[in-house]
């Protein structure tokens, strides 16, 4: 994504928290200035010395009270890349999520069990990787996620986590193919 388009996403979707990696750490510096509504930057791997994600989590007590809603309540929000104007938001609604989750599991779709290892290349804020995050924590399935979207890497990650499932769009293969 372009800049403008990062900042316009967090903008209209009023954004409080911003986590990220900090191999963006520079990027996200760049864009604060343009936030309206983030208030808290929560890095997920900090450098030495620095507060992060593990700090942050740190200071719970292992009690947590689980919130209550309904299944029409929304539970995340994509956005497109917007090739055509601003990117344009998707709320998905948990009940949607679990059916499609449900789905997924299902044999004659992707049969995910909990001997099953997946590894989603479709990235989260693509349909969030088609579901199958939660599909795997639906069916207690190993989750494998890399960092990087680099045919060699991925070949190798998938031979070394023994991956049973995965999804991604056609460019991914044919980039995985010319590896072979």
């Amino acid at each position: 994504l372009f800049d403008e388009q990062i900042v316009y996403i967090a903008n209209h979707a009023d954004d409080r928290v911003l986590f990220y990696d900090r191999a963006f750490a520079p990027l996200v510096e760049r864009l604060k200035p343009q936030f309206t509504s983030i208030e808290h930057y929560v890095c997920f791997d900090p450098a030495p010395g620095e507060p992060g994600f593990e700090s942050l989590i740190a200071t719970e007590d292992g009690h947590y009270r689980w919130v209550e809603g309904g299944e029409r309540d929304p539970c995340m929000l994509c956005y497109t890349s917007g090739t055509t104007g601003n990117p344009k938001g998707v709320l998905y609604e948990h009940r949607s999520t679990m059916i499609h989750a449900m789905a997924e599991v299902a044999p004659w779709v992707f049969d995910l069990s909990n001997r099953a290892v997946v590894m989603p290349i479709v990235p989260m804020f693509h349909a969030a990787a088609w579901g199958l995050p939660f599909a795997a924590a639906l069916s207690g399935c190993k989750l494998v996620y890399s960092a990087l979207n680099d045919a060699k890497l991925l070949c190798d990650l998938m031979n070394g986590e023994q991956v049973t499932h995965s999804a991604g769009v056609p460019t991914v293969w044919l980039a995985m193919f010319k590896q072979i």
